[in-house]
């Protein structure tokens, strides 16, 4: 399935529309839509969102930026721009994430590649990406940019808690940067 955003923010899976990004994801979510895309048509300012264990599926950003301006985390820690949960697979490409708000960007337990992507620590942003499980693949003209004493990314082991498996990949066709 593909998802298209539409005219002011509406998407479309299959032959249904969606008024915001936020619920075409959760409609991503649904084990019939596993390993969907998401395509954006514009700027949009929305939500951050949480991906779930078992959840599958590609935000193409088209070459448009998502400023997240709602946060999302665990009960009592809505600090996270998005909350990608052990278990799911989540692929960002072709374009930029901001936020004022959240104090790290995308913290990530899961299976994440990132494609030709500006991530863009805003100046609340304590991490851009705060590595926790999972293996992380940067690659294309993708650019981590932490604002003015912040963190672009950590790789945090944290076997105890059950997250054993910790890694970032720079891929060969990586040519942006790290700054932070």
């Amino acid at each position: 399935f593909t998802a298209f955003a539409a005219g002011n923010e509406a998407k479309i899976i299959g032959d249904k529309e969606y008024a915001t990004l936020a619920e075409a994801i959760v409609e991503a979510k649904k084990d019939e839509n596993k390993g969907c895309t998401i395509e954006l048509l514009k700027n949009v300012t929305g939500p951050g969102f949480i991906a779930e264990g078992g959840n599958e599926f590609t935000i193409d950003f088209k070459g448009f930026t998502y400023t997240i301006d709602e946060l999302v985390g665990s009960t009592g820690t809505e600090t996270n721009g998005m909350q990608l949960k052990n278990g799911s697979k989540v692929t960002l490409k072709n374009g930029t994430i901001e936020s004022d708000n959240a104090k790290i960007l995308i913290q990530k337990y899961n299976e994440l590649i990132i494609e030709d992507m500006d991530l863009i620590g805003g100046a609340n942003c304590q991490y851009v990406i705060s590595n926790n499980n999972g293996t992380t693949t940067i690659t294309g003209d993708t650019n981590i940019t932490a604002s003015e004493g912040g963190v672009a990314f950590d790789v945090f082991y944290w076997p105890k808690n059950g997250y054993s498996d910790v890694e970032v990949i720079f891929d060969d066709d990586m040519t942006g940067s790290v700054k932070g």
